[in-house]
């Protein structure tokens, strides 16, 4: 398989969103065998509906079909939505982020009515230096250790493995339930001569 899940979830919000995500990438239900794994972290408890972000590189199907169920369930969810390579206002209304989350209280809320969210799933994310940089690591570390939320990471060839060996994602990496050899520099991380990508070390 080339797609690898890993996160770490809280009780309440990240069961339901796992079951989603590994029905989108295997065909799989939680608990059933898959190239997924996962720790707990303290938990938060949403309030209502389940709030998800999802930031993603491209439009992947496994985004798609993640944003297609959850949009689908706006009773039982709020969504937010960011795609990196996007043009401006792409994403369904109501639901596109007005601009990439680079502060705190873009992912957890503030006391002044602004909500936040119970999980964000990335997407093989692309490292900017405006965007999905050290800084947001650091933030969502901050999101899942130091706010019992959940965060889900669908790897793909292009950036993860570069991405989560970077010092630079240390905070990130550190959050994840695996340890993710860096790539080769010698090897394609894409296309027909692209090996297929090493084991994880689930921790």
């Amino acid at each position: 398989m080339d797609r690898r899940i890993v996160g770490t979830w809280t009780a309440a919000a990240g069961a339901a969103v796992l079951g989603a995500v590994l029905a989108a990438a295997f065909g799989l239900r939680a608990g059933e065998p898959g190239e997924a794994a996962s720790k707990a972290a303290d938990t938060h408890r949403a309030d209502g509906r389940i709030a998800v972000m999802l930031i993603t590189a491209g439009p992947c199907w496994e985004y798609r079909y993640l944003r297609s169920m959850l949009c689908r369930g706006s009773a039982d969810y709020r969504v937010g939505l960011w795609q990196q390579n996007a043009d401006p206002g792409a994403a369904p209304p109501g639901v596109g982020l007005r601009r990439f989350p680079r502060q705190a209280i873009d992912f957890v809320g503030a006391g002044d009515g602004r909500a936040g969210y119970d999980v964000v799933v990335l997407f093989d994310p692309e490292p900017t230096p405006e965007g999905f940089n050290r800084d947001v690591s650091a933030l969502l570390k901050g999101f899942v250790a130091g706010r019992g939320r959940g965060l889900c990471y669908v790897a793909g060839r292009k950036h993860t493995a570069k991405v989560l060996a970077d010092p630079a994602y240390k905070s990130l990496a550190e959050v994840m339930p695996v340890t993710v050899p860096a790539p080769a520099a010698s090897q394609p991380a894409t296309g027909p001569a692209a090996p297929r990508p090493a084991a994880w070390r689930v921790e």
